[in-house]
Formats: C-alpha cells, structure tokens, sequence
C-alpha cells in the first residue's frame, strides 16, 4: 500500500466519528468497498465459533477507563490534584465494547456475554458513585450507556443459554446495583421483577419477599419491603397469610395503611375503625399521619351513614386540620340552620387559626356575613392587611375603610425609608397599586404617599423611575 502524506494527515486531524461516518455511507453505497471491509476486518466479530476470551473482555473494558481530565484539588495548598474520568469520551469507548458484547449474546456465547455486562455494570457504577461521592455532579447520565447494556441483559435472558439460579443470581446483583447513584433512572427492577415472575412460583416469590424484609436495614428500606410483600399477597389471593403478616407488623405505619384500605375495600367497617382508633393512638408522636387517619375514619362513618359520628368528626376535623374551610363548609351543610350559628360560635372559640386568621377566619366571617366581626378582625390583623382589603373592603362603610386603610400607612412609609434598590421600589409601586385599587380611602392614600415619596426620595433616581409608572 502506497503511503499517502495526506491521508495520514486527515486521519490525524479530522474527527474519527466524521470518517467513520462518512465511510459507513459509502460501504452501503459501493459493494467493492464494502466487500473490501468485510474481508479486513470480519473476523474480528464475535461468531458462533469465534469470541474472544473473558480476559480480553475485560482488558477492553480497562481501556475504556484511560481517559481523563484534570480538575482542581480541593485544597489549594494540596500538591496532590486529582483526576475526573472524561465521561464523554469513556462513553464513546464503553458503546463499542457493549455492542460487541450483545453480539456475544446473538450468537451462542450468552454466558460470556452476561460476564461481561456485568463488570460493565460493576466498574461504571463503582466509579460513578466514587466522582460523585468526591462532589462532582456534571457527568450526564446519558455517557454511561445504562439502557443499551440493560438490553444487553434481556438478550442473554431471552437467549434461553442461562440457567435459572444464574438469573436469579443476576437479579440479587442488580438488585445491590440499583442502590448506587449511576443506576437511579435505570430499568433494572423491570428486568428483576419481571425474570422473578417468570422463574419462580408463587410460594417462592413470597419466600423471597420475606427475606428482603427480613434482611432490610433501615425503616424505609423495611417499610417498603412490607409493603411489597403485602401487596403481592394480596394480588395472589392470600389474604389470610396478609393478615397474618401485617398483625406480627401492625407497627409499620405504612402497613396498617394498606391494611385499613383493604377492610374498606371489603366493606369490614367495624374492623377499619378498630384498626384506625389503634394506629392513631400509637402514632401520638406523628400528628400527620394521625390526622390522615383520623380523615379516613370519617370516610369510614360516611360509608355507614352515620351521621351523628359524621357530624362529630367533621368537628374534631375542623379544630384539627389545616383545611378548615373544607370541613366549614361540610358542617354548614350538616348541621340545622337554626343550630348552626351557635355551634359555629362555639368552634370557633376552640379553634387555634394562628397566622391563618386573616385568610380562613376572615372568610367564614365574611360567608356568614358577620361584618362586625371581620372589620375587628382586621383591626387586630398582623399580617396581610392589604390582601383583607382586597378581598373585603366593600363589605365595610366608608369610616370602617378609612380605619383599615390607615393602618397600612407606618408600614409603607418604613419600607420606602429602609428597603432600597430597584426591586424593593418595584414591589412598593406595586403594593401602593393594589391599595389604590382597593376603596376611595386606600386610593386617596396611595396618591398622598406617591407625592410625599416624589419629594423625600428625589435623590434615589431608581425610585423616581418607578414611581413615574403609578398611575
């Protein structure tokens, strides 16, 4: 062959992916050529009688690993700096060896193949999870080629090459694997739950649910897996084994979740309650999940239309819960008209609004059209007055407006003193619009303030910029 000055050149300088490309569309155009690449370099493909050893499988997968970029030290007085992988270019070498590795697969050497995947799978994740672990967080999930080697699997699965206690073997490992960073957006539970279903039998399976349970760690990790055991129980029929395992577990929250649902379900009412009343006693320390159940034993005494429990619990909901309004307006419905504003008057005396009043309180003042109230409310307002305004300005006379209005005005006056810069000016121009907008007597304020700021503030040219677009 002729030695050409050029061409090594061009083989030095132009992008290998733009030459392998444009050689890839020319084999499929010209059939010399193509036959010419074929005859060069075929060999080198895995066949039914031809694959390369696990050793230089493995020496492949090392050579993916040699390409890195320099970053920082942590500590700048640290001589010692060390390396990140170039994901992108260790990406590009990981494709080729995995689609050799998945021809491996197609043509009788699926053993080899899964050997393979797997200290793919071994070495990406383990250095993934150590760059990320040292602070790194720019590598793209994409470069590590996570899906095309999860394919890779269910070829060697399909293959029909791989005995059953290899697979199940192969599920525990990716079931390790799943835990690390480099592996959270995979499929690989698809894959381990669905060669599970296949391979073993029911009973096995359920064998297998308990031991994850029994072998969890931490109390997610627990609650998960009793979860998942419960659940497979009862998509199998074995209510009485789910039973049996959520009373020796009745103290997993989670669990007694699923347990309450399923009495509902089977319309058991009486044990739902029993079950509930249990759960929210035991749960003293998780007021959450208290009231959550405590909402589900209301559902529970809708299902048996009892409405004087109903109407009880909607009560010990409203005092509770911070959708107050929800059950307001249940209760409004429930309870006789006549009755209604006493035992209004009286809930209210018990309930604990907070920094809420001005919004929940105030809206029940105003749908029971008790004005009186909601103007002294406001009046004692420590916080949003301008939005009480907004809302019920016009349920007030013109002297109740002023009073109102006039508590806002120390309060502006200080944020235009102390807060400055643009966007503190903006978010002033803007209250003074929504004030403007509100009453005569909140219009008539916000013009004073305007003209009073327009003078005292001529020397902050930005504020002067935003007060010219109040209009």
């Amino acid at each position: 062959m002729k030695k050409d000055k050029t061409l090594d050149s061009l083989f030095e300088i132009v992008d290998e992916h733009k030459i392998y490309e444009f050689a890839k569309s020319y084999a499929y155009k010209d059939e010399k050529f193509a036959e010419q690449l074929k005859k060069k370099f075929q060999k080198q493909l895995p066949s039914a009688k031809n694959a390369p050893t696990k050793a230089e499988m493995l020496k492949a997968i090392d050579r993916c690993f040699g390409h890195e970029m320099s970053r920082p030290s942590f500590d700048r007085y640290h001589n010692w700096e060390p390396e990140w992988l170039d994901w992108e270019s260790v990406g590009k070498d990981l494709m080729r060896v995995i689609r050799q590795t998945q021809i491996l697969a197609e043509t009788g050497h699926a053993e080899l193949a899964l050997d393979v995947v797997l200290a793919l799978l071994d070495r990406v994740g383990n250095e993934y999870q150590e760059e990320w672990d040292c602070g790194r967080d720019d590598m793209d999930w994409e470069d590590l080629h996570i899906d095309e080697m999860t394919d890779v699997i269910r070829t060697v699965f399909d293959s029909g090459e791989i005995s059953k206690e290899r697979q199940l073997k192969v599920c525990d490992k990716l079931e390790q694997m799943d835990r690390l960073d480099a592996f959270e957006d995979s499929d690989f539970y698809t894959i381990i739950e669905e060669t599970r279903e296949a391979l073993l039998t029911v009973d096995e399976r359920i064998v297998s649910f308990k031991c994850h349970f029994e072998e969890a760690v931490s109390d997610y990790a627990k609650e998960s897996a009793a979860v998942e055991l419960w659940d497979y129980l009862i998509d199998h029929n074995r209510n009485a084994e789910a039973v049996a395992f959520y009373t020796k577990n009745k103290n997993i929250h989670r669990l007694r979740t699923k347990y309450i649902d399923w009495l509902i379900e089977h319309n058991k009412l009486s044990d739902a309650l029993f079950v509930l009343e249990e759960g929210i006693q035991q749960a003293r320390e998780w007021p959450g999940l208290q009231l959550n159940w405590e909402e589900c034993k209301l559902e529970v005494y809708e299902k048996m239309s009892d409405k004087d429990k109903i109407v009880n619990q909607n009560k010990k909901l409203f005092l509770k819960s911070r959708d107050t309004m929800k059950y307001y307006k249940n209760l409004r419905q429930l309870i006789d008209s006549k009755e209604w504003p006493d035992e209004l008057r009286t809930l209210l005396g018990k309930k604990d609004f907070g920094r809420s009043a001005i919004s929940h309180l105030a809206e029940i003042y105003a749908s029971e059209k008790w004005y009186d109230e909601l103007f002294n409310l406001m009046k004692k307002a420590e916080c949003d007055l301008l939005s009480g305004l907004e809302r019920y300005a016009k349920h007030f006379d013109a002297d109740q407006q002023q009073t109102l209005v006039a508590r806002l005005e120390p309060e502006l006056r200080r944020v235009a003193e102390h807060q400055m810069g643009r966007e503190n000016y903006k978010e002033l121009v803007a209250r003074l619009k929504r004030l403007q907008k509100c009453c005569p007597a909140g219009k008539q304020l916000s013009n004073q303030l305007v003209s009073d700021f327009r003078v005292k503030y001529r020397n902050r040219p930005a504020m002067i910029d935003e007060l010219s677009k109040y209009k």
